[in-house]
């Protein structure tokens, strides 16, 4: 079985996840030997997009690999999934939302890099040392950035003892301090970025939905004690034994039309955030327990044998029909 990846996104906001996905699988088909450069070569195209830019190619069998955040599939994702031979999503909240659409999906869970995105050993800031808050998303309200500001200005504004480093990314990204705030724009390597996990204290991720959340996943493999929104992809590998869930209310947003997401409290976010400062060798053990279980469960090899599996699979069926 060759699979080729046609789909290049732009590393760049609400499409940097689809980018780092079709990245870290077509390394790992290559390290399997599953991989083909050109598609006239491949058994199947795999493509690794949003359902509204799904272009099937004719005469090969076409997969669409994709995810949704909230909790009804617009009619223009459906149309697109009617378009694929196979779909397949990265978590058992995209197997609910795409089923309750009438669309019949396969799952397979994504990877982290463990060999980049690796246990750290921290300890609590020494005297002097500001706690640091880190998060990570696109810079779109999906990822829960007005409810992060909204806990930060209600409880830590003006605390000189923490800040809050927000990382995102945006063409011509610069690097800004605002009183203990960091904005950082820029486009950083996964190295860069795995060193950035590594100098903070707490990751923190309120977002209102995720198909799968590698930004999560990621920071958790380096032992970064999390603070998430108890909804969505995230919850098939984050939960209360390794991190910290805040409850979520469902509430109407417009997202690709009218639609249902999570929203967490931002006192109640406001209060786990200092829950973790206050007992943070509690917080570093959940830490090292959500690294230990990631390392074991979701690898990008795991993923590939998975996809590799799953595509053979349905390549057969359909030659044998």
């Amino acid at each position: 079985m060759k699979i080729h990846i046609p789909d290049r996104h732009a590393p760049m906001g609400n499409s940097f996840g689809y980018s780092r996905w079709a990245d870290a699988l077509r390394n790992a088909l290559d390290e399997l030997g599953a991989h083909a450069d050109d598609g006239g070569a491949a058994d199947a195209l795999v493509h690794i997009t949003p359902p509204h830019l799904f272009a099937p190619r004719a005469d090969i069998f076409n997969v669409l690999l994709t995810a949704f955040e909230a909790e009804i599939l617009p009619a223009e994702h459906r149309a697109a999934c009617d378009r694929a031979d196979l779909v397949v999503v990265p978590s058992r909240h995209n197997l609910r939302v795409f089923k309750s659409a009438g669309v019949v999906a396969e799952r397979c869970p994504l990877g982290i890099d463990s060999n980049c995105f690796r246990l750290v050993e921290r300890r609590p800031p020494g005297r002097g040392e500001r706690f640091r808050y880190l998060w990570v998303g696109a810079p779109n309200p999906r990822k829960g950035w007005p409810i992060l500001d909204r806990a930060w200005t209600l409880e830590f504004e003006r605390d000189s003892r923490v800040e809050l480093y927000v990382k995102t990314t945006c063409a011509g990204g610069s690097l800004q301090h605002a009183g203990n705030v960091i904005a950082d724009g820029r486009c950083l390597t996964d190295q860069q970025l795995a060193a950035l996990y590594a100098s903070a204290h707490c990751f923190v991720f309120p977002s209102y939905g995720e198909g799968f959340g590698l930004t999560l996943a990621e920071a958790m493999a380096t032992g970064l004690p999390a603070i998430f929104t108890s909804y969505g992809g995230v919850c098939d590998f984050a939960g209360r034994d390794n991190a910290y869930p805040l409850n979520k209310r469902m509430i109407a947003v417009e997202y690709f039309g009218r639609n249902l997401m999570a929203a967490a409290e931002p006192a109640a976010l406001a209060a786990e955030m200092r829950r973790v400062g206050r007992d943070y060798p509690r917080a570093l053990a959940k830490g090292r327990r959500a690294a230990a279980e990631l390392a074991r469960d979701l690898t990008w090899r795991k993923a590939a044998l998975n996809l590799v599996a799953i595509v053979s699979a349905n390549v057969a069926q359909a030659s044998a029909a």
